[in-house]
């Protein structure tokens, strides 16, 4: 058996005792940078199968994300059969990848034959503290999910055991239900050749999401409907939706922001799209934002440049307090405060868009947190071509 340095952190040794076509036997050991493990590999008749033991005691990966891993087991046998055979566990503890915290996470599986059952719990904290839980059962025409958690003191679940039936290169979310708090998300769909979502969002709770979101501390209610889609990965979308979210608020430095509602439709396909946008405060409108695109450029090339391609038009009209403008921005530790109009139109495209109007102002504050910053503006003007 050879022995050879993969990496700074990484040790491998590998033995094959057969030709290079497979299946292979031997070892791959592993040990560096807090990890150590063994795979077992060796023929199962014509297949190859992989036994894994691997532990991680204050182990780090390095990336373009440092994760830390403070302790860790890998427990697998699985077996490359046409259709997989997987027995795994997985165990997780004291696992950090930027501000996101994991104080505990394992995952099981049981796989055979295309049928099963699969168990997955996590717990931790990224500003706001969420647990999740999953149940499956997996059999080869369906695999039906039981989800159950809580993030940021608001619970869900789904309702019924969500179901996806594998089907010809790919699979089919069938209609479900999810609920949240004291609102419901329903989606069906479909993800193959083509891409196909339905959903229904139904008086949702917007604070769910800050887990996700470090900083941004948002509130509100949401609901309305979005459908996606697509005949192909390479096609333009055919999307549409309409979302109406009340009393939107969001903590800048300690301060929630007034509350607004926002009152939002969109659509978007080759020829074009629109998006619209009303502020209201309390039941009177004190801004709008129109955007509209022309026709998508044709012929081969990716979707998303083409709609980067396409042209833009619209504007942007807004009267009122700062804060209600600012907060839509979810800018992380920062906040705006003090009367602001606003008055700009767009041109160009959205890879290269041009922007046209002024901002005016009397008393303007901004704070930024993280900087430990304030500034006050009196009787600021500012007109831009951009």
């Amino acid at each position: 058996m050879s022995n050879g340095l993969i990496s700074r952190a990484l040790d491998l040794a590998v033995g094959f005792n057969n030709c290079l076509a497979g299946p292979f036997a031997g070892q791959l050991i592993g040990s560096g940078s807090g990890f150590d493990g063994v795979a077992e590999l060796s023929a199962q008749g014509r297949y190859q199968r992989a036994v894994i033991k691997a532990t991680a005691a204050n182990a780090a990966l390095q990336g373009q994300k440092t994760l830390r891993i403070g302790r860790g087991i890998v427990d697998a046998d699985i077996v490359f059969f046409e259709q997989p055979q997987v027995r795994a566990d997985v165990q997780l503890a004291d696992a950090t990848i930027d501000s996101l915290f994991i104080g505990a996470a394992r995952g099981k599986i049981d796989y055979r034959n295309g049928q099963g059952n699969a168990q997955f719990l996590a717990e931790g904290r990224s500003t706001f503290p969420f647990r999740i839980a999953a149940n499956g059962q997996l059999t080869p025409d369906l695999w039906t999910v039981a989800l159950r958690g809580r993030a940021n003191g608001i619970s869900f679940s789904s309702a019924k055991p969500v179901r996806v039936a594998p089907v010809k290169n790919g699979y089919a979310l069938l209609p479900s239900a999810i609920k949240v708090g004291n609102g419901t998300i329903r989606l069906e769909g479909r993800y193959a050749d083509a891409l196909q979502i339905r959903s229904n969002i139904d008086n949702v709770n917007l604070a769910i999401l800050n887990p996700m979101l470090p900083g941004f501390e948002m509130g509100g209610r949401a609901s309305g409907v979005i459908d996606w889609n697509q005949t192909s990965f390479d096609a333009v979308p055919q999307a549409q939706g309409r979302l109406e979210i009340k009393r939107f608020t969001r903590n800048s430095v300690g301060t929630p922001s007034q509350p607004v509602n926002f009152s939002l439709k969109g659509n978007l396909d080759t020829d074009g799209g629109e998006f619209s946008a009303r502020i209201l405060r309390q039941s009177a409108k004190v801004g709008r934002l129109q955007v509209k695109l022309g026709a998508l450029p044709t012929g081969p090339g990716e979707w998303i440049d083409k709609l980067l391609e396409a042209p833009l038009s619209g504007g942007i009209r807004y009267n009122g307090p700062s804060d209600l403008l600012f907060s839509p921005a979810t800018l992380a530790n920062q906040s705006l405060v003090g009367p602001v109009a606003v008055a700009a139109d767009f041109s160009g495209n959205l890879r290269a868009p041009l922007l046209t109007g002024s901002v005016r102002s009397d008393n303007l504050i901004y704070e930024n947190e993280t900087w430990h910053k304030a500034d006050q503006f009196a009787g600021a003007r500012c007109v831009f071509e951009q």
